[in-house]
């Protein structure tokens, strides 16, 4: 199974000791750009920007012969971010007005305290409803994303098939990840710091193993 082939080479390609610190700095580097990429509208083009430049970096790194399409793998990150954003945005936005609302013109009543929680409880779906398309585009520009960091897609396009099948192995290493964060978490004192190290390579080796799969199928 192509998943499974590419979960084995791409364990054997970070296994190695001169790339294990290659994966803890691109580690960093994706921690990094989780913590900037909720900022709104901003977030996204730095994401956007630095996710396809990090990632072309490690497969460089570790050997991997690439002809990154920068342009490609920036509006493919970019469209569902601004998406997401939007929701985040609108939701702020229609608890914000509502408060005001309130403040001007409503007085400290269970009607002004009602419409608040209405507000808010509308501006709550609506984020989520706007979260689930943004994470749908996502999964649907998976292979376009990767494929064009390798230089294999130099075109914007949703290749379906594909990306479910980079989808799928995101659920696979994030089930065997749970497991073996919980194990961590056993172990006493240093447990902790084993997690920290762990999530740092995990990362980087999800990423070099969509990288992978994306390359063979």
């Amino acid at each position: 199974m192509v998943i499974t082939e590419s979960l084995k080479i791409s364990f054997e390609v970070i296994k190695k000791r001169e790339n294990i610190a290659y994966a803890l700095i691109a580690g960093l580097g994706y921690m990094v750009l989780n913590m900037i990429a909720p900022i709104p509208i901003l977030g996204a083009f730095l994401y956007s920007y630095l996710f396809p430049r990090l990632t072309a970096w490690f497969y460089r790194k570790v050997g991997i012969n690439i002809n990154p399409n920068y342009n490609i793998a920036f509006k493919a990150l970019l469209i569902p971010s601004i998406i997401g954003h939007i929701g985040i945005i609108l939701a702020i936005m229609m608890f914000g007005i509502s408060i005001l609302y309130n403040i001007l013109f409503g007085r400290a009543t269970r009607v002004s305290f009602i419409n608040i929680f209405d507000i808010s409880l509308s501006a709550g779906l609506l984020f989520i409803a706007i979260l689930i398309v943004a994470t749908i585009v996502n999964i649907l520009l998976l292979y376009t994303i990767y494929g064009s960091i390798l230089g294999k897609v130099n075109q914007l396009k949703i290749e379906a098939g594909k990306s479910l099948h980079l989808f799928a192995l995101t659920i696979v290493i994030g089930a065997i990840s749970l497991v073996i964060t919980i194990l961590l978490s056993i172990i006493p004192f240093i447990g902790w710091i084993l997690i920290i190290i762990f999530n740092l390579i995990i990362a980087t080796y999800t990423h070099l193993a969509l990288g992978t799969l994306a390359n063979k199928i």
